[in-house]
């Protein structure tokens, strides 16, 4: 997959180069620059799957570097809040005390960053995006839910499965976004689970090892089932020690 990608790459390099110098040379009313741009940005897209698929072939091994998941979390918010906006989506925040973390921060941010823009299409006639953190035993969680569109069951099994996509062809998914971001939680020793149901939006929720070493050498930490979200002014006390995630899966409520 790493040798077709970057055999593709290469034709559609010169592609695109050659599209920008032709809208260069016509002027917005010619007849000819919508067909430029259209060439322009289908080689833009493609080259996008590329850079996806040669990421998800050759994972790399990520960083270790201190890190506050609130600031990650917050700052990568930054990046979508005014795209959040124009699509009349609230944001709405609750970071808990997390201890800090030893991550890869840019790939971690990839990953939220995806999150964060899958929600805000799960929403085309707007709604709410909620963002929690929190520490639950030896685990630390970030959840990203939405109040959108929601997934069936069948969806739901297949979103990790490579270029599965739920967006109409021809628009912005190219189906290796999720598959790619549970490459990266996992090489971190996390896991990724999600909540959903049609018309209920859904919850994604990040559990990344609170310690390192603590899973030092482990491929996945292993995950737990959720069951419910915590009702409003429930503690987490109250919802049993066998519901682990329920404390950041409120943000579905």
């Amino acid at each position: 997959a790493a040798a077709v990608a970057h055999e593709v790459n290469n034709p559609l390099t010169g592609i695109l180069g050659f599209a920008e110098l032709l809208l260069s040379e016509l002027q917005p009313d010619d007849p000819r620059h919508a067909e430029v741009v259209v060439i322009r940005d289908e080689a833009v897209r493609a080259r996008t799957i590329i850079k996806a698929l040669l990421e998800f072939a050759r994972p790399r091994q990520p960083q270790r570097i201190p890190v506050s998941l609130n600031e990650l979390a917050s700052s990568t918010l930054e990046l979508v809040r005014f795209r959040a906006h124009e699509a009349h989506v609230e944001i709405v925040e609750a970071y808990k005390d997390v201890p800090c973390l030893e991550l890869d921060p840019d790939a971690v941010k990839q990953v939220l960053l995806n999150l964060f823009n899958n929600a805000i299409d799960a929403m085309p006639g707007g709604g709410t995006l909620r963002l929690t953190t929190e520490q639950v035993g030896d685990r630390v969680c970030v959840a990203v839910g939405d109040t959108g569109i929601g997934m069936d069951e069948e969806t739901r099994s297949r979103i990790f499965t490579p270029f599965f996509s739920t967006r109409a062809a021809g628009g912005r998914g190219t189906g290796l976004g999720l598959p790619v971001s549970r490459q990266i939680v996992e090489g971190h020793g996390g896991t990724i689970e999600v909540e959903s149901m049609p018309g209920r939006g859904a919850v994604f929720t990040v559990w990344l090892p609170a310690s390192w070493e603590a899973f030092e050498g482990a491929l996945l930490v292993p995950g737990v089932v959720p069951e419910r979200a915590v009702e409003p002014g429930q503690s987490n006390a109250q919802t049993g020690a066998g519901e682990r995630s329920s404390a950041c899966l409120d943000v579905a409520a």
